[in-house]
C-alpha cells in the first residue's frame, strides 16, 4: 500500500499560513527600512552640506565687499594717509575675523625704490626695506628689478609685523595671480601658498584688485595706468571655521579642493565615516574655482544605524512566531473556551476606550489653561511691565504715581483671577505644593494694607489694621504664599460688598497658633448661604450687583485645608461678616526691634558689568524687559527668534540670555540646547521666560539646560534678582518711593478733628483753594504725631491738586 499524505488540519492552517506571510513581510519591511536610512541620510547631508555651502558662499561676497570698499577709496583719494588707511579697515577686520590682514600695494618703479623706503622710515618705521623671501625662508633684501609691488600699508600691524614692505612681486605664485588681476581689472586669488607672516603651518592666499589712474579699456592701457593693488589675506582654515561656527559641527565634515592647485587645500579635523557616501558643490573666490567636499562623521552615522533594518528584521520575525504561536494554541483550545475569551476581549476594549476618553478630556482642560494663562499674561506683561518702568520714574508727580499704583493693582487682581482658575484645578487633582519660609508677619499685613488703602478711600471706607508688634519684624515659618493669597480675596471681598463703614484685619497669636480677621461693615450674609459660598462659582444671592468669579472663597477654604487650618464666617444680615482664619505658624528665633526699610534695586554698583540677551517674537515683551534691564546700567541686545537667539549669541557672548519659550523657527527650550551644547553649561547663563507658568513647563525649561524660570508679566525685582543671583553682579538701591496709595496707612478711627477746622478744609477743597488747604494743614500738624501724619498725607494731594480725594478722606474722619 501507498503511504497516506500528512494532512493539516483546517483549524491550523491559518496559523501556517501567517507564519509565511510574516516571515516573507518581514524580510521586506527589513529592506525597505534600510532603503528608507540610507535615502534618509543622503537628504540630512544634502541638507546640512547646503546650509554650510550657502554660508560659505555667503562670507566669500562679504569679503570681496570690503575688498571694493578698499579700492574705492583709492579711487576716491590717491594720496590716502597711513593713518587715514588703519581708521577705514580697522572695523572691517574687527567685524570679520576670517580677514587675515588688509594691505596697499603700490607700484614703485626701481628708480623710486629709495623715495619709498624713506617715506616709510619717516612714519615711524626705522628698519623698513623692501624684502623678498629667500630659499631658506628668511626676508632679505629685495633684489634689483623694474618694479617693485611691497606691501606699504598693512592692517592689522600686531600680527602681520614680518610681511611689512614684502615684494609681493618676488614670488612666483604670487607674481602670477597679481599679474592675471592687473590685466583683467578683476579680482584675482593666488593658488594656495605660504604666507610671509604665517607662524604656523596653515596655508594661506591672497586676492589682488588692481588701482588705475587713466583709461582702462585695453590690457595694454592698464599696464600703463596700474597705481597698485587693494590686497586681502586670508588663511584657508580660519575663512572656513569662522564662516562654520554659528553652525558647528553637527555631524558633517568639510574639506575644500582646489583642481587648478593639484588637490585638497583644506581638511577639517574630525573623525570621518569610511564610506561612499558624500556631497559636493562648486564655488568661486576670486578667480579660483573650488569643489566643497561634505562627507558625514560617525555621529551622523550612527542616527541612521545600519542595524536597525536587521532589528526591524528580526522583530517583525519574533512577533510572526508569537502570533503564528498563539493562532496554533488557539487552534486547540476547546470550543467551550471561545465565547468567554471573546467576552473578555470585549470587555478590555470598552476599558480601553473609557481609558482613551478620559485621558483626552485631561488633555484638553490642561491645554485650555495653558493657553488661557499664556493667552492673558502676553498682553498683561506689557501692561504691568510698563507700569513697573514708570513707577520707577522719581520725576513722576504724585498723582500720576498714583495712577500707576492703581494700574498696577489692578493688574494684578487681574492675574489673581486667573491663578485662582489654576489653583482650583491644581486642587481638584490633587497637585497643590506647600512652600514654608520664614517671613515677617507684620511686613505682610502692612503690605496687605497698602494694596487696599486707596480702593477703601475710592469708596470713602475706613481701613484699620490690628496687629501684635506692629513697630518691628514678626517672623514665622509657613507658607507666605498662600496665606498672603487668601486673606487678599478676603481683603478684596470686603472691600467689594462694604458700601459704607469699614473694614478691618486684625491678627491675633497664642504661641504657635494665629488667627486672621477680616471683619467688615457690609450686608452680611444669609445663614442659608453661608455654606454654599465656600463652593466653586457660588455667590451670595444678594451679590448679584457685584462682578466676581465666585472662586475666591472655594480656593481659599481649600487652601485653607491644606496648610492645616480652616476658615470660618460669622456673619448676621444688615450686620456684616467677620471671615476667621485659624492656623499654625511656628516662631522664628528673635525679631528685631526695628524693621529694616524696603529697598529698590537703582543701578548696577561700580564696577559691576551685564551683558544680557532678550529674546521673544513680541516687539512689547522685548521692549519692556530690555527697558527694565537698561534702566539699572545693563547693556542690551536683541533677538527675535531661537535660531537669531543662537546666531546672536555667537557674535555678541552675552552673560546672561532670558529666552522665551514660544517662537518661531525653533521654540526657547531648542535654542537653549543649541547655546548649551556650543558653549557649554559653565558659560552663558539661560533664563527661560514663559507667559505659562505652569509646573510641568517649568521642569522642562529646566531640564533642557536653562539655569532658572521667569514667568510673564515680568516683575523687576525679580529680573534684578536673577542677575544677581546666577552673575553675581551687586546694585545700588534706594528706599522704595511711596505712591499716595501705598503710603503709611493711617487709622482715621483714631482722628478727631474741630467741626469749624473740618468745615474750612472741605469748603476749600470744594472751592480748589490749595491756599487755603495749605493754611489747614498746619494747624492739622498741630494736633499732634496723627495729625502730622494726616497732613503729610493730604499735602500729597494738595501738590497734585486732587481735590476730589481729599473731600474723600475728610469724609471718614470723626469731628468735635
Amino acid at each position: 500500500m501507498a503511504p497516506k499524505t500528512p494532512v493539516i488540519s483546517p483549524a491550523k492552517l491559518p496559523a501556517l499560513l501567517v507564519l509565511v506571510a510574516g516571515l516573507c513581510l518581514a524580510v521586506l519591511i527589513a529592506v525597505e527600512t534600510k532603503r528608507g536610512q540610507q535615502e534618509a541620510l543622503e537628504r540630512e547631508l544634502r541638507k546640512l552640506a547646503q546650509d554650510r555651502a550657502e554660508l560659505i558662499r555667503g562670507q566669500v561676497l562679504r569679503s570681496m565687499e570690503v575688498l571694493h570698499a578698499l579700492a574705492g577709496l583709492y579711487r576716491t583719494d590717491a594720496e590716502v594717509t597711513r593713518e587715514e588707511f588703519r581708521t577705514f579697515v580697522e572695523p572691517t577686520l574687527s567685524r570679520q575675523p576670517e580677514l587675515q590682514a588688509l594691505a596697499w600695494d603700490p607700484r614703485v618703479k626701481a628708480a623710486d625704490r629709495e623715495k619709498w623706503e624713506a617715506k616709510a622710515r619717516a612714519e615711524g618705521f626705522a628698519d623698513f626695506s623692501f624684502t623678498e623671501e629667500n630659499a631658506e625662508g628668511h626676508f632679505i633684501p629685495a633684489a634689483a628689478r623694474e618694479e617693485y609691488f611691497p606691501v606699504f600699508y598693512l592692517e592689522s600691524l600686531a600680527r602681520n609685523a614680518p610681511a611689512l614692505g614684502f615684494d609681493v612681486g618676488s614670488e612666483p605664485v604670487r607674481r602670477a595671480a597679481l599679474e592675471l588681476a592687473r590685466d583683467s581689472g578683476l579680482p584675482t586669488a593666488t593658488a594656495p601658498v605660504r604666507l610671509a607672516q604665517e607662524p604656523g603651518s596653515q596655508s594661506g592666499f591672497v586676492v589682488f584688485l588692481p588701482i588705475y589712474r587713466g583709461p582702462v579699456e585695453t590690457a595694454e592701457q592698464r599696464r600703463e595706468n596700474l597705481l597698485g593693488f587693494a590686497t586681502a589675506v586670508f588663511r584657508i582654515g580660519d575663512l572656513i571655521e569662522s564662516t562654520l561656527r554659528p553652525v558647528g559641527n553637527n555631524g558633517v565634515l568639510i574639506s575644500i579642493e582646489d583642481p587648478a592647485a593639484g588637490g585638497t587645500i583644506y581638511r577639517q579635523s574630525g573623525e570621518r565615516w569610511h564610506g561612499t557616501l558624500s556631497w559636493t558643490t562648486p564655488v568661486e573666490f576670486a578667480g579660483r574655482h573650488w569643489n566643497l567636499h561634505f562627507e558625514p562623521d560617525p555621529l551622523l552615522r550612527r542616527l541612521y544605524a545600519a542595524t536597525l533594518p536587521w532589528i526591524v528584521g528580526a522583530t517583525g520575525a519574533a512577533i510572526t512566531g508569537l502570533l503564528a504561536a498563539y493562532l496554533w494554541l488557539e487552534a486547540l483550545r476547546s470550543a467551550q473556551l471561545k465565547a468567554s475569551h471573546e467576552a473578555l476581549l470585549g470587555e478590555i476594549l470598552v476599558r480601553k476606550e473609557a481609558e482613551a476618553s478620559a485621558e483626552s478630556a485631561n488633555k484638553a482642560k490642561s491645554e485650555f489653561l495653558a493657553s488661557m494663562s499664556h493667552e492673558i499674561r502676553t498682553p498683561m506683561n506689557s501692561i504691568l511691565g510698563y507700569s513697573q518702568i514708570l513707577a520707577r520714574d522719581s520725576g513722576l508727580p504724585p498723582f500720576h504715581r498714583d495712577m500707576i499704583a492703581t494700574i498696577l493693582s489692578s493688574g494684578n487682581h487681574l492675574l489673581h483671577l486667573i491663578d485662582e482658575i489654576l489653583d482650583l484645578s491644581k486642587i481638584d487633582a490633587g497637585r497643590m505644593e506647600i512652600t514654608h519660609v520664614d517671613f515677617d508677619v507684620n511686613a505682610l499685613a502692612n503690605e496687605l494694607v497698602a494694596i487696599f488703602q486707596h480702593p477703601c478711600e475710592e469708596k470713602q471706607l475706613g481701613l484699620r489694621l490690628d496687629a501684635p508688634a506692629l513697630g518691628w519684624p514678626l517672623l514665622v515659618h509657613g507658607d507666605e504664599g498662600k496665606l498672603r493669597q487668601i486673606l487678599i480675596n478676603l481683603l478684596g471681598n470686603a472691600v467689594k460688598f462694604t458700601k459704607s463703614g469699614r473694614v478691618v484685619l486684625r491678627i491675633y497669636q497664642i504661641g504657635d497658633a494665629w488667627d486672621f480677621e477680616v471683619e467688615d461693615t457690609g450686608p452680611g450674609i444669609d445663614p442659608g448661604s453661608q455654606e454654599r459660598i465656600f463652593e466653586p462659582f457660588q455667590q451670595d444671592p444678594g451679590s448679584h450687583a457685584e462682578t466676581g468669579t465666585g472662586l475666591g472663597l472655594a480656593i481659599s477654604k481649600r487652601q485653607a485645608a491644606i496648610l492645616g487650618g480652616a476658615l470660618t464666617l460669622d456673619s448676621q444680615p444688615g450686620h456684616g461678616s467677620t471671615f476667621r482664619l485659624s492656623l499654625k505658624l511656628p516662631l522664628v528665633g528673635e525679631s528685631a526691634r526695628k524693621p529694616a526699610p524696603q529697598r529698590q534695586t537703582r543701578h548696577l554698583a561700580e564696577g559691576n558689568r551685564v551683558k544680557a540677551l532678550v529674546v521673544d517674537d513680541i516687539a512689547e515683551n522685548r521692549d519692556v524687559l530690555a527697558t527694565m534691564l537698561t534702566q539699572v546700567g545693563c547693556e542690551v541686545v536683541l533677538a527675535e527668534h531661537g535660531r537669531q537667539a543662537v546666531e546672536v549669541t555667537g557674535v555678541s557672548r552675552p552673560q546672561i540670555v532670558f529666552m522665551d519659550v514660544r517662537m518661531p523657527e525653533f521654540d526657547g527650550i531648542e535654542a537653549t540646547r543649541r547655546i548649551v551644547n556650543q558653549f557649554g553649561t559653565t558659560g552663558i547663563k539661560v533664563i527661560a521666560t514663559s507667559a505659562s507658568a505652569l509646573v510641568h513647563q517649568r521642569e522642562q525649561c529646566l531640564k533642557a539646560g536653562c539655569d532658572d524660570f521667569v514667568a510673564k508679566p515680568f516683575h523687576a525685582e525679580r529680573i534684578y534678582a536673577v542677575l544677581h543671583q546666577h552673575l553675581g553682579v551687586n546694585f545700588d538701591s534706594d528706599p522704595v518711593p511711596q505712591s499716595v496709595s501705598s503710603a503709611e496707612s493711617i487709622d482715621f478711627s483714631a482722628l478727631v478733628l474741630p467741626e469749624e477746622l473740618a468745615s474750612r478744609m472741605v469748603m476749600a477743597a470744594e472751592l480748589h483753594s490749595a491756599t487755603v488747604l495749605k493754611n489747614c494743614l498746619a494747624e492739622v500738624e498741630a494736633l499732634g504725631p496723627p495729625g502730622e501724619r494726616l497732613a503729610q498725607h493730604l499735602r500729597e494731594f494738595v501738590s497734585s491738586y486732587d481735590m476730589k480725594t481729599i473731600q474723600r478722606v475728610l469724609a471718614q474722619i470723626q469731628v468735635t
